[in-house]
């Protein structure tokens, strides 16, 4: 972005530099936008802006216009997704290390959250364990979520036995059906 956010700053910060570093068209879109606000108020604000002011402002940010499939994204999606990108520029702690870090447009980190694109730091716990297959969820997504895991009173994953794992037994020959010859 510019040398101006390559120290972690606020939310509000962010949002100021990307809307003067924005054409006008982009600028508008990102004008609207509030950190105070949750997403789904941003997202609703953002909609009511013409297709256009929206491309623009996803030239910026460098969210894409169209989705895995190929196809353009509507209103609505392209909204969702500046709004997303907008606060993965946020500062966040690191989940890992507690460290205070900040994704910056335009970089490239080492994991980004399955769920919101949020980049990961890049300690050494990240970093090193990132391998083909993982995928990484940052902290604001898993708290949002429940993914099925027993936690205890202060948040922290319980211990739990593992499922016995039982070998698949040998398949059987198929019979064969009425009407069919061996």
């Amino acid at each position: 972005m510019t040398e101006d956010l390559n120290t972690t700053c606020t939310s509000g910060v962010v949002v100021a530099e990307l809307k003067r570093v924005a054409q006008p068209p982009a600028r508008k879109v990102l004008e609207s936008y509030d950190p105070e606000d949750s997403h789904a108020i941003n997202v609703k604000r953002l909609v009511g802006f013409k297709k256009p002011e929206l491309v623009a402002a996803c030239g910026l940010l460098t969210v894409p216009l169209t989705d895995k499939a190929g196809k353009n994204r509507k209103r609505r999606d392209l909204a969702d997704q500046i709004v997303l990108k907008i606060e993965t520029l946020f500062p966040l702690a690191c989940q890992d290390c507690g460290e205070e870090y900040q994704i910056k447009l335009g970089d490239t980190p080492a994991a980004t959250c399955f769920l919101c694109g949020q980049g990961a730091h890049d300690c050494k716990e990240v970093t090193g364990g990132n391998r083909k297959g993982h995928i990484w969820i940052c902290q604001p997504c898993h708290a949002k979520n429940d993914f099925g895991i027993d936690r205890d009173e202060e948040g922290e994953v319980k211990d739990s036995p593992r499922r016995e794992i039982t070998p698949r037994t040998t398949k059987t020959q198929p019979t064969s059906r009425p009407g069919q010859s061996k």
